[in-house]
Protein backbone atom coordinates (compact mmCIF):
# COMPACT_ATOMS: atom_id res chain seq x y z
CA UNK A 1 0.00 0.00 0.00
CA UNK A 2 1.15 3.52 -0.77
CA UNK A 3 -0.57 5.11 2.24
CA UNK A 4 -1.75 3.36 5.39
CA UNK A 5 -3.61 4.91 8.31
CA UNK A 6 -3.98 2.67 11.35
CA UNK A 7 -6.23 3.60 14.29
CA UNK A 8 -5.57 7.33 13.83
CA UNK A 9 -7.22 9.73 16.28
CA UNK A 10 -7.09 13.50 16.74
CA UNK A 11 -9.06 15.65 19.17
CA UNK A 12 -9.28 19.39 19.68
CA UNK A 13 -10.22 19.75 23.32
CA UNK A 14 -13.38 17.70 23.83
CA UNK A 15 -14.08 17.49 20.08
CA UNK A 16 -12.93 14.24 18.43
CA UNK A 17 -12.13 15.36 14.88
CA UNK A 18 -10.75 11.97 13.80
CA UNK A 19 -11.78 8.92 15.82
CA UNK A 20 -9.83 5.65 15.48
CA UNK A 21 -9.72 5.82 11.68
CA UNK A 22 -8.04 3.19 9.52
CA UNK A 23 -7.87 3.32 5.72
CA UNK A 24 -5.45 2.72 2.84
CA UNK A 25 -4.60 4.01 -0.62
CA UNK A 26 -2.93 1.78 -3.20
CA UNK A 27 -0.42 2.94 -5.80
CA UNK A 28 -2.34 4.50 -8.70
CA UNK A 29 -5.64 4.56 -6.79
CA UNK A 30 -7.94 7.57 -6.42
CA UNK A 31 -9.65 7.60 -3.02
CA UNK A 32 -12.54 9.98 -2.45
CA UNK A 33 -13.34 11.29 1.03
CA UNK A 34 -16.85 12.55 1.67
CA UNK A 35 -18.87 13.53 4.71
CA UNK A 36 -20.92 16.40 6.13
CA UNK A 37 -19.24 19.61 7.25
CA UNK A 38 -17.33 18.93 10.46
CA UNK A 39 -16.80 15.26 9.61
CA UNK A 40 -13.00 15.62 9.88
CA UNK A 41 -12.04 15.60 6.21
CA UNK A 42 -9.59 18.53 6.18
CA UNK A 43 -8.22 17.45 9.57
CA UNK A 44 -7.38 14.11 7.96
CA UNK A 45 -5.34 15.84 5.25
CA UNK A 46 -3.54 17.96 7.83
CA UNK A 47 -2.61 14.83 9.79
CA UNK A 48 -1.25 13.08 6.69
CA UNK A 49 0.83 16.15 5.78
CA UNK A 50 2.19 16.53 9.32
CA UNK A 51 0.65 19.99 9.67
CA UNK A 52 -0.86 18.92 13.01
CA UNK A 53 0.23 16.07 15.30
CA UNK A 54 -2.01 13.07 15.78
CA UNK A 55 -2.98 11.88 19.27
CA UNK A 56 -2.59 8.19 18.55
CA UNK A 57 -2.22 5.77 15.70
CA UNK A 58 0.21 5.37 12.82
CA UNK A 59 0.49 6.84 9.33
CA UNK A 60 2.79 5.07 6.85
CA UNK A 61 3.76 6.23 3.38
CA UNK A 62 5.49 3.75 1.08
CA UNK A 63 6.08 1.54 4.12
CA UNK A 64 7.73 4.29 6.19
CA UNK A 65 6.15 5.78 9.28
CA UNK A 66 5.70 9.52 8.62
CA UNK A 67 3.66 10.76 11.58
CA UNK A 68 5.97 12.94 13.65
CA UNK A 69 7.92 14.12 10.59
CA UNK A 70 8.08 17.75 9.49
CA UNK A 71 5.85 18.85 6.60
CA UNK A 72 8.91 19.44 4.41
CA UNK A 73 10.18 15.91 5.03
CA UNK A 74 6.80 14.43 4.07
CA UNK A 75 6.76 16.56 0.90
CA UNK A 76 10.23 15.34 -0.05
CA UNK A 77 9.03 11.75 0.33
CA UNK A 78 6.38 12.35 -2.30
CA UNK A 79 3.19 13.80 -0.78
CA UNK A 80 1.76 17.04 -2.21
CA UNK A 81 -1.47 18.87 -1.50
CA UNK A 82 -3.72 21.70 -2.56
CA UNK A 83 -5.71 24.04 -0.31
CA UNK A 84 -9.35 25.12 -0.40
CA UNK A 85 -8.42 28.77 -1.00
CA UNK A 86 -5.56 29.30 -3.49
CA UNK A 87 -2.86 31.58 -2.12
CA UNK A 88 -0.23 32.07 -4.82
CA UNK A 89 2.58 34.60 -4.73
CA UNK A 90 0.53 37.44 -6.19
CA UNK A 91 3.50 39.57 -7.20
CA UNK A 92 4.94 36.80 -9.36
CA UNK A 93 4.00 35.37 -12.71
CA UNK A 94 2.37 31.96 -13.08
CA UNK A 95 5.67 30.43 -14.16
CA UNK A 96 7.58 32.07 -11.31
CA UNK A 97 5.11 30.60 -8.81
CA UNK A 98 6.19 27.15 -9.94
CA UNK A 99 9.88 28.01 -10.16
CA UNK A 100 9.87 28.88 -6.45
CA UNK A 101 9.16 25.25 -5.66
CA UNK A 102 11.43 23.91 -8.37
CA UNK A 103 14.46 25.96 -7.29
CA UNK A 104 13.96 26.25 -3.54
CA UNK A 105 12.26 22.97 -2.74
CA UNK A 106 15.42 21.12 -1.82
CA UNK A 107 16.35 20.03 -5.34
CA UNK A 108 19.61 20.87 -7.04
CA UNK A 109 18.95 21.70 -10.66
CA UNK A 110 19.71 24.38 -13.21
CA UNK A 111 17.34 27.20 -14.08
CA UNK A 112 16.96 25.68 -17.54
CA UNK A 113 15.87 22.31 -16.11
CA UNK A 114 13.56 23.94 -13.56
CA UNK A 115 11.92 26.07 -16.24
CA UNK A 116 11.41 23.10 -18.56
CA UNK A 117 9.82 21.02 -15.80
CA UNK A 118 7.60 23.89 -14.67
CA UNK A 119 6.35 24.43 -18.22
CA UNK A 120 5.55 20.72 -18.51
CA UNK A 121 3.39 20.93 -15.39
CA UNK A 122 1.62 24.05 -16.66
CA UNK A 123 0.90 22.22 -19.90
CA UNK A 124 -0.68 19.34 -17.98
CA UNK A 125 -3.15 21.65 -16.22
CA UNK A 126 -3.85 23.82 -19.28
CA UNK A 127 -2.16 26.93 -17.92
CA UNK A 128 0.84 27.16 -20.26
CA UNK A 129 -0.69 30.05 -22.29
CA UNK A 130 -0.84 32.07 -19.05
CA UNK A 131 2.73 31.38 -17.97
CA UNK A 132 3.75 35.05 -18.06
CA UNK A 133 0.54 36.43 -16.51
CA UNK A 134 0.65 37.84 -12.99
CA UNK A 135 -0.95 35.49 -10.48
CA UNK A 136 -3.19 38.26 -9.13
CA UNK A 137 -4.74 38.72 -12.59
CA UNK A 138 -6.09 35.17 -12.80
CA UNK A 139 -9.74 34.16 -12.56
CA UNK A 140 -10.90 31.52 -10.10
CA UNK A 141 -10.58 28.55 -12.47
CA UNK A 142 -7.08 29.66 -13.46
CA UNK A 143 -6.13 30.03 -9.80
CA UNK A 144 -7.38 26.50 -9.15
CA UNK A 145 -5.24 25.29 -12.06
CA UNK A 146 -2.24 27.12 -10.59
CA UNK A 147 -2.88 25.62 -7.15
CA UNK A 148 -2.94 22.17 -8.71
CA UNK A 149 0.19 22.92 -10.75
CA UNK A 150 2.11 24.02 -7.66
CA UNK A 151 1.30 20.71 -5.98
CA UNK A 152 2.19 18.73 -9.11
CA UNK A 153 5.52 20.54 -9.41
CA UNK A 154 6.63 18.52 -6.37
CA UNK A 155 6.16 15.44 -8.58
CA UNK A 156 4.25 13.70 -5.80
CA UNK A 157 3.52 10.00 -5.64
CA UNK A 158 0.38 10.93 -3.69
CA UNK A 159 -1.64 14.08 -4.36
CA UNK A 160 -4.06 15.37 -1.70
CA UNK A 161 -6.85 17.61 -3.06
CA UNK A 162 -8.93 19.67 -0.62
CA UNK A 163 -12.15 20.82 -2.34
CA UNK A 164 -10.30 21.79 -5.50
CA UNK A 165 -13.61 22.40 -7.33
CA UNK A 166 -15.15 24.61 -4.64
CA UNK A 167 -16.64 27.88 -5.91
CA UNK A 168 -16.53 26.96 -9.61
CA UNK A 169 -19.51 27.15 -11.94
CA UNK A 170 -20.67 24.00 -13.73
CA UNK A 171 -18.69 24.55 -16.94
CA UNK A 172 -15.50 25.22 -14.93
CA UNK A 173 -16.11 22.12 -12.81
CA UNK A 174 -16.19 20.02 -15.98
CA UNK A 175 -12.86 21.48 -17.10
CA UNK A 176 -11.25 20.67 -13.77
CA UNK A 177 -12.81 17.22 -13.72
CA UNK A 178 -11.20 16.58 -17.11
CA UNK A 179 -7.78 17.52 -15.74
CA UNK A 180 -8.21 15.16 -12.77
CA UNK A 181 -9.35 12.37 -15.09
CA UNK A 182 -6.20 12.84 -17.18
CA UNK A 183 -4.06 12.65 -14.03
CA UNK A 184 -5.86 9.46 -12.99
CA UNK A 185 -5.30 7.87 -16.40
CA UNK A 186 -1.61 8.77 -16.11
CA UNK A 187 -1.44 6.72 -12.88
CA UNK A 188 -1.40 9.56 -10.35
CA UNK A 189 -2.43 8.41 -6.87
CA UNK A 190 -4.87 10.88 -5.32
CA UNK A 191 -6.91 11.47 -2.19
CA UNK A 192 -9.80 13.81 -3.00
CA UNK A 193 -12.02 15.72 -0.59
CA UNK A 194 -14.92 17.19 -2.50
CA UNK A 195 -18.55 18.21 -1.85
CA UNK A 196 -19.39 18.11 -5.56
CA UNK A 197 -20.43 14.50 -6.06
CA UNK A 198 -20.10 14.74 -9.85
CA UNK A 199 -16.36 15.26 -9.36
CA UNK A 200 -15.92 12.86 -6.46
CA UNK A 201 -17.84 9.98 -8.01
CA UNK A 202 -16.61 10.70 -11.52
CA UNK A 203 -12.93 10.41 -10.63
CA UNK A 204 -12.67 8.19 -7.52
CA UNK A 205 -12.06 4.44 -7.62
CA UNK A 206 -13.26 4.06 -4.04
CA UNK A 207 -15.09 6.24 -1.50
CA UNK A 208 -14.63 6.60 2.26
CA UNK A 209 -17.39 8.38 4.17
CA UNK A 210 -16.63 10.12 7.47
CA UNK A 211 -19.14 11.25 10.07
CA UNK A 212 -17.94 13.03 13.21
CA UNK A 213 -14.44 11.68 12.62
CA UNK A 214 -15.51 8.05 12.35
CA UNK A 215 -15.57 5.74 9.35
CA UNK A 216 -19.23 5.56 8.37
CA UNK A 217 -18.99 3.67 5.08
CA UNK A 218 -16.47 2.51 2.48
CA UNK A 219 -16.81 1.03 -0.98
CA UNK A 220 -17.29 1.67 -4.67
CA UNK A 221 -19.02 4.95 -5.57
CA UNK A 222 -22.27 3.29 -6.68
CA UNK A 223 -22.36 1.28 -3.45
CA UNK A 224 -21.71 4.20 -1.14
CA UNK A 225 -24.30 6.52 -2.68
CA UNK A 226 -27.06 3.98 -1.91
CA UNK A 227 -25.84 3.14 1.60
CA UNK A 228 -28.68 3.91 4.07
CA UNK A 229 -26.22 5.23 6.67
CA UNK A 230 -24.77 7.69 4.17
CA UNK A 231 -28.21 8.85 3.06
CA UNK A 232 -29.24 9.40 6.68
CA UNK A 233 -26.03 11.34 7.48
CA UNK A 234 -26.67 13.76 4.62
CA UNK A 235 -30.46 13.90 4.38
CA UNK A 236 -31.82 12.61 7.68
CA UNK A 237 -34.15 9.66 8.14
CA UNK A 238 -36.75 8.68 5.60
CA UNK A 239 -40.41 9.43 6.11
CA UNK A 240 -43.51 8.27 4.29
CA UNK A 241 -43.24 10.94 1.58
CA UNK A 242 -39.59 10.36 0.65
CA UNK A 243 -39.28 9.48 -3.02
CA UNK A 244 -42.73 10.87 -3.81
CA UNK A 245 -42.75 13.85 -6.22
CA UNK A 246 -43.72 17.09 -4.52
CA UNK A 247 -46.66 17.50 -6.93
CA UNK A 248 -48.14 14.21 -5.67
CA UNK A 249 -47.69 14.86 -1.95
CA UNK A 250 -50.58 16.14 0.18
CA UNK A 251 -50.50 19.90 0.61
CA UNK A 252 -49.11 20.99 3.95
CA UNK A 253 -49.16 24.71 4.74
CA UNK A 254 -45.82 25.97 6.02
CA UNK A 255 -45.86 26.83 9.73
CA UNK A 256 -45.55 30.53 10.50
CA UNK A 257 -44.72 32.44 13.64
CA UNK A 258 -47.55 34.47 15.14
CA UNK A 259 -47.17 38.20 14.63
CA UNK A 260 -48.63 41.13 16.51
CA UNK A 261 -49.11 42.73 13.13
CA UNK A 262 -47.62 46.02 14.26
CA UNK A 263 -46.41 48.42 11.62
CA UNK A 264 -42.94 48.37 13.17
CA UNK A 265 -42.61 44.63 12.58
CA UNK A 266 -43.52 44.99 8.91
CA UNK A 267 -40.52 47.28 8.36
CA UNK A 268 -37.27 45.31 7.79
CA UNK A 269 -34.95 45.31 10.76
CA UNK A 270 -32.10 44.62 8.34
CA UNK A 271 -32.11 45.49 4.65
CA UNK A 272 -29.32 44.44 2.27
CA UNK A 273 -29.62 46.14 -1.10
CA UNK A 274 -27.74 44.99 -4.24
CA UNK A 275 -24.69 43.89 -2.24
CA UNK A 276 -21.59 42.61 -4.02
CA UNK A 277 -18.48 41.44 -2.17
CA UNK A 278 -15.47 39.20 -2.58
CA UNK A 279 -11.84 38.49 -1.84
CA UNK A 280 -9.51 40.49 -4.03
CA UNK A 281 -10.17 39.29 -7.57
CA UNK A 282 -12.77 36.76 -6.35
CA UNK A 283 -16.31 38.08 -6.42
CA UNK A 284 -18.36 35.83 -4.16
CA UNK A 285 -21.59 37.86 -3.90
CA UNK A 286 -23.37 39.29 -6.93
CA UNK A 287 -26.09 41.91 -6.43
CA UNK A 288 -27.66 40.27 -3.35
CA UNK A 289 -30.73 41.86 -1.72
CA UNK A 290 -32.24 40.53 1.50
CA UNK A 291 -34.71 41.67 4.17
CA UNK A 292 -34.92 40.40 7.76
CA UNK A 293 -37.77 41.61 9.94
CA UNK A 294 -38.02 41.77 13.72
CA UNK A 295 -38.48 38.34 15.37
CA UNK A 296 -37.92 36.66 12.00
CA UNK A 297 -35.50 33.75 11.45
CA UNK A 298 -33.94 33.56 7.99
CA UNK A 299 -31.85 30.57 6.87
CA UNK A 300 -29.23 30.66 4.13
CA UNK A 301 -28.68 27.45 2.17
CA UNK A 302 -26.38 26.64 -0.71
CA UNK A 303 -23.42 24.55 -1.79
CA UNK A 304 -19.93 25.15 -0.47
CA UNK A 305 -18.62 28.24 -2.23
CA UNK A 306 -22.10 29.67 -2.80
CA UNK A 307 -21.31 32.76 -0.71
CA UNK A 308 -23.12 32.08 2.57
CA UNK A 309 -20.22 32.91 4.90
CA UNK A 310 -19.21 35.80 2.66
CA UNK A 311 -22.67 37.32 3.09
CA UNK A 312 -22.34 37.19 6.88
CA UNK A 313 -18.85 38.70 6.72
CA UNK A 314 -20.09 41.49 4.48
CA UNK A 315 -22.98 42.18 6.83
CA UNK A 316 -20.66 42.50 9.85
CA UNK A 317 -17.98 44.39 7.84
CA UNK A 318 -15.35 41.71 8.32
CA UNK A 319 -15.31 42.01 4.54
CA UNK A 320 -15.75 45.35 2.75
CA UNK A 321 -18.59 45.79 0.28
CA UNK A 322 -17.74 46.20 -3.39
CA UNK A 323 -21.20 47.59 -4.10
CA UNK A 324 -24.58 48.01 -2.45
CA UNK A 325 -25.73 49.04 1.01
CA UNK A 326 -26.72 47.49 4.33
CA UNK A 327 -29.31 49.26 6.49
CA UNK A 328 -29.94 48.27 10.12
CA UNK A 329 -32.76 49.89 12.12
CA UNK A 330 -33.13 52.50 9.40
CA UNK A 331 -29.43 53.49 9.41
CA UNK A 332 -26.81 52.62 6.80
CA UNK A 333 -23.99 50.59 8.35
CA UNK A 334 -22.00 50.03 5.15
CA UNK A 335 -19.26 52.39 6.33
CA UNK A 336 -19.28 51.32 9.98
CA UNK A 337 -16.42 49.41 11.59
CA UNK A 338 -17.02 45.83 12.86
CA UNK A 339 -16.96 46.88 16.53
CA UNK A 340 -19.46 49.65 15.83
CA UNK A 341 -21.79 47.18 14.15
CA UNK A 342 -21.51 44.88 17.16
CA UNK A 343 -22.40 47.80 19.45
CA UNK A 344 -25.53 48.42 17.37
CA UNK A 345 -26.74 44.91 18.17
CA UNK A 346 -25.50 42.55 15.45
CA UNK A 347 -23.60 39.53 16.78
CA UNK A 348 -21.79 36.86 14.79
CA UNK A 349 -21.13 33.28 15.88
CA UNK A 350 -18.00 32.32 13.91
CA UNK A 351 -17.73 28.79 12.53
CA UNK A 352 -14.12 28.25 13.63
CA UNK A 353 -14.72 28.28 17.41
CA UNK A 354 -12.44 31.30 17.87
CA UNK A 355 -12.16 31.43 21.65
CA UNK A 356 -9.33 32.37 24.02
CA UNK A 357 -8.21 28.86 25.07
CA UNK A 358 -5.89 30.16 27.80
CA UNK A 359 -8.79 31.94 29.56
CA UNK A 360 -11.66 30.54 31.61
CA UNK A 361 -15.20 30.32 30.24
CA UNK A 362 -16.22 33.37 32.30
CA UNK A 363 -13.16 35.36 31.18
CA UNK A 364 -14.01 34.59 27.55
CA UNK A 365 -17.44 36.17 28.08
CA UNK A 366 -16.12 39.19 29.97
Amino acid sequence: MLLELENVSKSFGAVAAINNLSCTIAEGEVLGIMGPNGAGKTTLLNLIMGAIPLDKGTIRFAGERINGMQVSAICHRGVGRTYQIPKPFKGMSVLENLLVGELYGGRRQSMQTARRQALEVLERVGLAPKKDAQADSLGLLELKRLELARALSLRPRLLLLDEIAGGLVESEVEVLKGILTDLKQAGQSMLIIEHLLSVLFGVSDRIVVLDFGKLLAEGLPNEVIHNPLVIEAYLGKEDATDGVPASEQPHKPLPTLPSNGTEEEQVPLLHMSHVSAGYGEFQALFDVSLDIRAREIVSLIGLNGAGKTTLIRALTKRLPLQAGDVVFKGESIARRQPHEIADLGIAQCIEGRKIFPELTVLENLE
